[in-house]
């Protein structure tokens, strides 16, 4: 249940593109398929596993609505849909990846406090070498970040840290990680 949110949220900039293409039409069709998607996956699921069953159908729904709005995208829009393709894929692995780890830990029946250690102190910083790594974030996305304006001045010293902090990580992961995990054009 906790990845409808992360699949709902990727597909809004979608949706959005769709209205600024005058093509309302599909944000149409994609809401019916959500709609059928999950309405049909409660009569199925909810007999046979119970209440976790609209939990797996509400997650149905919502991905059938992305992937199909994945696959108008590509058909409303000129150029080549690699780039969003292997965006989309490498997020997805980094999410599925952490989903396990969590699943994991959580399993292992820790103490609560032991927990938030573990995954403050060694599960975010891995999963921010993840997103460098698999250049999710790049120079212009960091370029951005340092250019908004704050006024508190904790903030604006938090977002100098973690920018200058990423920006290492992403001199070190430009070096070592392999050509094939790059997004970005030209890298």
């Amino acid at each position: 249940l906790a990845l409808v949110p992360w699949v709902r949220t990727a597909q809004q900039p979608l949706t959005m593109g769709f209205y600024a293409l005058r093509r309302t039409g599909m944000v149409l069709a994609l809401a019916v398929t959500k709609f059928l998607g999950e309405m049909g996956s409660y009569f199925l699921l909810i007999p046979l596993i119970g209440l976790a069953g609209a939990a797996w159908a509400n997650l149905i729904g919502a991905l059938l609505a992305f992937f199909g709005a994945l696959i108008l995208m590509s058909r409303a829009s000129e150029g080549t849909v690699s780039h969003r393709g292997a965006v989309i894929a490498k997020t997805g692995v980094l999410v599925a990846i952490g989903a396990i780890v969590s699943l994991a830990l959580h399993g292992a029946q820790l103490d609560p406090r032991l927990l938030f250690a573990i995954k403050a102190l060694a599960l975010v910083p891995l999963f921010v070498v993840g997103v460098v790594t698999f250049d999710l974030v790049t120079e212009d996305d960091l370029e951005r970040a340092q250019s908004m304006e704050l006024e508190t001045p904790w903030k604006l010293a938090l977002r100098d840290v973690g920018v200058r902090w990423v920006r290492s990580v992403r001199a070190v992961a430009l070096k070592l990680r392999p050509r094939a995990f790059s997004t970005s054009e030209g890298h």
